[in-house]
């Protein structure tokens, strides 16, 4: 029984790891405003 739970907590903190660092990026793009501004630009001429 212990071994499947312990798995378990394991993947979870994974998702919450991945979720962490996926928050921070978005944050990191928003707050560089020119980054964002020459990415959407991109988008727009292709």
């Amino acid at each position: 029984m212990a071994v499947p739970k312990k798995r378990k907590s394991k993947s979870q903190n994974k998702k919450k790891f991945w979720k962490k660092k996926t928050i921070k990026f978005i944050s990191k793009i928003l707050s560089n405003s020119s980054f964002f501004e020459s990415f959407i630009q991109v988008g727009n001429t292709s």
